[in-house]
């Protein structure tokens, strides 16, 4: 089983090269429209991260965005956040400013759901309503 699993995860690290080595092309950008909206100066391991993401969440080359429409999932989401995030260096320390990219907004969005959530306390489970 040990080996099966060796040879499967060394499969999949394979595929994940090959997506990303293929989204590095510099003639990639005419297959791929959404590295169109990325900024001229993006680092090759970003480029890469961006494809296999999409290619993880079947979202197709014609999709502009580029991590795509907004995943609806907790875990996949707040990956989807960060990913965007790597384009930009981030602000200067104590300087606020508001959302004005996609990924920004989501990071925004979600950080406003997070705190929500922690103000709001654990949800109904096993342990029954809170008293």
């Amino acid at each position: 089983m040990n080996d099966y699993l060796d040879r499967l995860s060394g499969r999949v690290e394979d595929l994940k090269q090959r997506v990303a080595n293929e989204a590095q092309q510099v003639a990639a950008t005419d297959r791929m429209p959404w590295r169109r909206a990325l900024p001229p100066d993006i680092d090759e391991e970003l480029i890469g991260d961006l494809a296999v993401w999409r290619a993880a969440h079947g979202i197709p080359p014609t999709e502009p965005r580029p991590t795509g429409p907004p995943m609806k999932e907790l875990d996949a989401s707040r990956h989807q956040a960060r990913l965007p995030g790597r384009l930009s260096p981030p602000p200067p320390s104590g300087s606020r400013t508001t959302p004005n990219t996609e990924g920004e907004r989501l990071q925004a969005r979600q950080r406003r759901a997070e705190r929500h959530r922690l103000r709001e306390g654990p949800s109904l489970g096993a342990s029954g309503p809170r008293r």
